[in-house]
């Protein structure tokens, strides 16, 4: 085959798969940036599969045609599993490939069933990286608790990847939880979690979907605006605030409820602390607490992704420095006591000045 031949045909699996084909690559011929080869190559190889780790949890891997370096990176699978998976592919959907697959147990199924998508298959949620379990919580969600087919429709999920988000997301998670709890028997299902399948739903622009709810926040929910029903208040996050007043210990936010503000103490600022916080300007919160016999909701400022990421990295340099403080205030202290103790010991005699029995050094 010439070469030109090749190269199309290496950029044309760029296309299909990136990251299978980037694999082929040594990290130092990758050829990025100039001072790469000032890097070790175990530093490089480090790098790129912590990247692929990340690209995998993200998206998952396409069992039917993605490489079997790629197959390696997903949690759960025997290298012979992952030989039977090849020998087995292409499948029609994800149950077709517990079935067919000789030694994929139920419990590595559940660890690698998000994992694996199938494009093209029977079932459009296969091709998504919900999981198995959490169908019936991604059916209700796109029929919006209408009943339809068992399965689900490219088309479904398309029109829901286009619609608006905003209080309406929100307002369907939480009847969502409400009405599976009873139905589905699902009593530990949470508001978190549904919108966690939400985001899976729009994996198309996940990160983008996750940092614009993250920035604008969603507004409560109609059935929680009145205060009478403070009690059923669940633990919400990412709510769209306005600041009311601010004082020394904090700031108070109009969070939605009629007549009533949280307070967001000053130590549940998060480490932008009070920047681009103002009177009547906007804010997103989390509901970390709710006192409904005193009228008190505590709030903290909604952090994200990259809040807390950074929130993290300070609290661990806060402690390390805390370590190193401590391990020398302590050899400090320890070397003054044994300075005094071995004075107190050391008695010397003047013979010139007869006031002065002992001297410390």
């Amino acid at each position: 085959m010439q070469i030109e031949w090749l190269g199309a045909v290496s950029i044309g699996r760029r296309f299909v798969s990136p990251i299978s084909e980037v694999l082929k690559i040594p990290p130092r011929s990758m050829g990025y940036g100039m001072y790469q080869h000032d890097v070790k190559e175990k530093d490089l190889e480090t790098g790129l599969r912590r990247t692929v780790e990340d690209v995998v949890a993200e998206r998952g891997v396409w069992v039917n045609y993605d490489t079997k370096s790629m197959l390696e990176y997903v949690p759960g699978l025997t290298g012979t599993v992952r030989e039977r998976i090849l020998q087995e592919r292409p499948f029609k959907s994800r149950e077709d490939m517990r079935e067919r697959v000789k030694g994929m147990g139920k419990k590595m199924f559940e660890n690698a069933a998000g994992f694996c998508r199938i494009e093209g298959g029977d079932e459009a949620l296969d091709d998504t990286t919900v999981h198995s379990k959490d169908y019936v919580i991604a059916r209700w969600l796109v029929r919006d608790g209408g009943k339809g087919k068992k399965r689900m429709g490219r088309g479904e999920i398309d029109e829901y990847r286009q619609r608006e988000e905003g209080k309406r997301v929100l307002e369907r998670a939480v009847r969502c939880a409400k009405a599976l709890k009873v139905n589905a028997d699902n009593e530990d299902l949470t508001v978190e979690e549904v919108m966690g399948v939400h985001r899976m739903l729009r994996a198309e622009g996940r990160k983008e979907t996750s940092a614009s709810l993250e920035e604008r926040g969603v507004e409560l929910p109609a059935e929680y605006r009145d205060k009478k029903n403070l009690a059923k208040l669940p633990l919400l996050q990412g709510l769209k605030g306005v600041v009311e007043n601010m004082t020394d210990f904090g700031i108070f936010v109009d969070f939605g409820v009629e007549g009533l503000s949280g307070l967001v103490h000053t130590s549940k600022l998060g480490p932008r602390g009070l920047e681009g916080v103002g009177v009547g300007r906007e804010v997103v919160v989390d509901i970390i607490r709710v006192e409904p016999e005193r009228e008190r909701v505590g709030l903290r400022r909604h952090l994200g992704r990259g809040g807390r990421k950074e929130e993290e990295g300070r609290k661990e340099g806060r402690k390390r420095v805390g370590q190193e403080e401590e391990g020398g205030g302590e050899g400090v202290r320890g070397k003054e006591t044994k300075m005094k103790k071995v004075a107190k010991r050391k008695k010397v005699v003047d013979s010139d000045d007869s006031d002065s029995d002992y001297v410390e050094e």
